[in-house]
């Protein structure tokens, strides 16, 4: 029996990754995305970005276990295509990263709630279409459960290099500076690809959104 990734000329209509997210994935055409760079540029504590990955110890993550569900590899992904590194940062390093107000006022986040951590995607990796679960706030003990007003902030840390895009439902996102960042809404499927040369380096908070 052939597996579903052997489907080559995708006849079957069906998707193992839209069952598992539980919606079906637009089809969107050329003219409906679009091509931007970020919502909002912020100045970034590289320094500070600096001290946590030369102090902390790195978590290597890899969405066929984080997700915990095989239809990613059974679709055709290998584990290599879904590693990252990670830094998780403690609350006062995510302050010290971007200040409070940015936190508090550009991203509007309630900041006793949030989770902070620099990640790095190698050359040839990326991460797969999903919607996000927010598990990690739960799995930091910041939250015992996941609210509808659970939100994440992406903020780029070094400039944009060939290969490398990010998209959110229609957005399109290449081009961008260090600094500029992105909100991902919540239950909106998204991915992002590094097939560059050169790591791409990010910083993601999530928490509590106050409106």
């Amino acid at each position: 029996m052939k597996k579903h990734s052997d489907d080559v000329l995708n006849k079957t209509g069906e998707n193992l990754i839209e069952q598992s997210i539980g919606m079906p994935i637009p089809n969107y055409i050329f003219k409906d995305l679009r091509f931007d760079s970020c919502d909002t540029n912020v100045h970034v504590n590289m320094e500070a970005v600096e001290e946590l990955i030369n102090t902390k110890e790195p978590e290597i993550r890899n969405y066929s276990v984080t997700k915990k569900s095989g239809v990613y590899n059974n679709t055709g992904y290998v584990d290599e295509a879904m590693t990252s590194i990670q830094y998780t940062a403690t609350l006062d390093q995510t302050i010290e990263i971007l200040g409070l107000d940015t936190l508090e006022n550009k991203f509007r986040f309630d900041i006793t709630t949030i989770v902070g951590a620099v990640k790095s995607r190698r050359p040839g990796s990326g991460s797969p279409l999903h919607i996000d679960r927010y598990t990690n706030l739960v799995r930091y003990n910041v939250k015992d459960s996941v609210a509808d007003t659970t939100g994440r902030w992406i903020i780029h840390l070094q400039d944009w290099n060939w290969g490398e895009f990010c998209q959110v439902d229609n957005r399109i996102m290449v081009g961008w500076q260090a600094g500029d960042s992105y909100q991902v809404p919540t239950g909106v499927p998204h991915l992002a690809v590094n097939y560059g040369i050169r790591n791409r380096n990010f910083l993601s908070v999530t928490g509590e959104l106050k409106d």
